[in-house]
């Protein structure tokens, strides 16, 4: 018991001053305080050591526990890492622009040098298609009947109307009307002629040529239906061979020669566009008479009537006669009325024809009388309709009605008295008379020059 008491005596001392010294371990004196202790001996501080938590060497060493290396350089504190070196804040050098963030973009590259893409091209030159055309330059109109400047209209005191009219002439008082040309294909043109006209003070006539020579005129005009064209026409030719001619888009369709009176000669047009062409043509040899031929008083309207009793002292509108003699109207026994159309005086192998043509809005019957005194079986009347004979007669016969059924459209019939080589009969001629078509057909626009 009494060494029990004794020896806690002695611990509760030493405990005393190494809690001391413990506490001011980390202080500067806390060695030599800490050595101090231990000068007291050895064996009372081990005695109280009763852990080695409280280790001197571990739990307050100096070496560890307090080194001023590692206690206050914790990992985390640790040195900057190489994106905050103090390098990289070094004013001057090259760390301003750390690898991080140098960017080569903002060094201006090459590609912000203007290119020659800028410089204006030639293509931003204004080009030709902006200059306005001629189509947009509105042209005022000139002809009575003007289709180019006046589609679907015709031609008032320079302005455009607002249709077409149904009738259209030529006098020829003004000169060669606006829109023709004279001198087709490059030939002498036609004049003005003021000696002789049909009517007024003026007509045109055929240009002075020569021998195997054209002289040419003419226009192009388009209808709406069926019209008729008439013209009146004179001629001082050689009767043989000098012809005064009517084309009709490119086809004869007309033929006067000799000595003639004004004649009134007309055409029965389709619809559509028509070159209407007259031309005077000489052949190779000898001059006759004035060596021309005129036309005056043109005009368009509607189709002539078809139905003709030939009364009048020339043939009517519209028939055309050809070959060695022509057709004429006379008195001798009609067939009805007072007058027929008979054929002209020919000798052996010659003919003598009367043509007509004709547009019919609808399909028709063409009918007619004839009747002839002739040679019998030699010498003949014979019918064409668009080329193709159809009937022939001969000898003599009263009169007598033929019929023919016609389409819709354009044909052409013709009468002819043809001779053989030898001997006449009877009064060596033929009649017709009394000519029907049909209805006329009715009118519509027109538009030319």
């Amino acid at each position: 018991m009494v060494g029990c008491a004794t020896g806690g005596g002695g611990d509760r001392d030493s405990g005393a001053r190494l809690d001391a010294l413990a506490l001011d371990a980390g202080s500067a004196d806390a060695g030599p305080r800490l050595d101090a202790a231990s000068d007291a001996g050895p064996t009372a501080m081990d005695a109280h050591v009763e852990d080695d938590a409280f280790s001197g060497e571990d739990a307050f060493s100096n070496d560890d526990a307090f080194s001023s290396d590692d206690a206050f350089a914790p990992d985390a504190f640790v040195t900057m890492p190489d994106a905050f070196a103090r390098d990289a804040f070094v004013p001057g050098a090259d760390a301003f622009a750390p690898d991080a963030f140098t960017i080569d973009a903002f060094v201006v590259p090459d590609a912000f040098v203007v290119p020659d893409a800028y410089v204006i091209p030639d293509a931003f030159v204004v080009p030709d298609a902006y200059v306005v055309p001629d189509a947009f330059v509105p042209a005022p109109c000139t002809g009575a009947l003007d289709c180019a400047t006046c589609p679907g209209g015709h031609c008032v005191s320079g302005a455009c109307s607002a249709s077409n009219p149904t009738t259209l002439s030529y006098d020829f008082e003004g000169g060669v009307p606006s829109g023709w040309t004279n001198g087709m294909g490059g030939t002498v043109a036609w004049t003005i002629d003021t000696t002789s006209p049909h009517g007024g003070a003026r007509a045109l006539r055929s240009g002075a040529i020569g021998h195997s020579a054209q002289t040419r005129v003419g226009f192009s005009i388009t209808l709406a239906s069926a019209a008729s064209f008439s013209f009146w026409m004179r001629t001082s030719t050689e009767s043989c061979c000098d012809h005064g001619q009517l084309f009709v888009d490119g086809v004869a369709v007309l033929s006067r020669e000799g000595t003639t009176a004004w004649t009134q000669l007309a055409v029965d047009l389709a619809p559509g566009t028509h070159s209407l062409e007259f031309r005077y043509t000489k052949d190779g040899s000898v001059v006759a008479g004035s060596d021309a031929v005129w036309i005056d008083d043109l005009a368009f309207g509607p189709p002539s009537d078809p139905s003709t009793g030939f009364e009048s002292a020339t043939l009517p509108a519209g028939y055309t006669t050809s070959g060695t003699g022509l057709w004429t109207s006379v008195t001798t026994m009609p067939h009805a009325g007072a007058r027929c159309a008979q054929s002209g005086t020919i000798s052996d192998s010659e003919t003598s024809s009367m043509t007509r043509t004709v547009t019919l809005a609808s399909d028709q019957t063409l009918t007619f009388w004839i009747r002839t005194s002739t040679e019998s079986g030699f010498d003949y009347l014979r019918t064409f309709v668009d080329g193709t004979m159809r009937d022939q007669w001969s000898g003599t016969t009263a009169w007598t009605m033929v019929s023919y059924a016609l389409t819709a459209g354009t044909h052409t019939v013709e009468w002819r008295y043809t001779k053989d080589g030898s001997l006449s009969s009877g009064s060596d001629a033929v009649w017709v008379d009394d000519v029907s078509f049909g209805p006329t057909p009715t009118g519509g626009p027109l538009c030319g020059p």
